[in-house]
């Protein structure tokens, strides 16, 4: 039985530390989007139309989770086409 208790607290402790851990990057990620949006130039935005980087910007600043699919779907991808050159 004290096995099970043992690893219950394991199991918190483990649990603890990765919201932690969480906690800690998904502020750290959300700045560094914004700030990669804001200084990207406008030509380099998948789809390149005339207000893409304000709508990424105006979505990133009103809706924090669109910094992760900013980071897949922007930065990402233009990280691998200036590594092909």
């Amino acid at each position: 039985m004290e096995v099970f208790g043992f690893l219950g607290v394991l199991l918190l402790a483990v649990c603890a530390l990765v919201a932690g851990a969480v906690v800690l990057i998904v502020p750290v990620l959300w700045v560094w989007m914004l700030i990669d949006s804001l200084m990207r130039d406008e030509s380099r935005y998948p789809g390149a139309g005339v207000n893409e980087k304000l709508i990424w910007v105006l979505a990133i600043i009103l809706v924090q989770p669109v910094a992760i699919v900013y980071f897949f779907v922007v930065y990402r991808a233009q990280s691998r086409v200036a590594a092909a050159q």
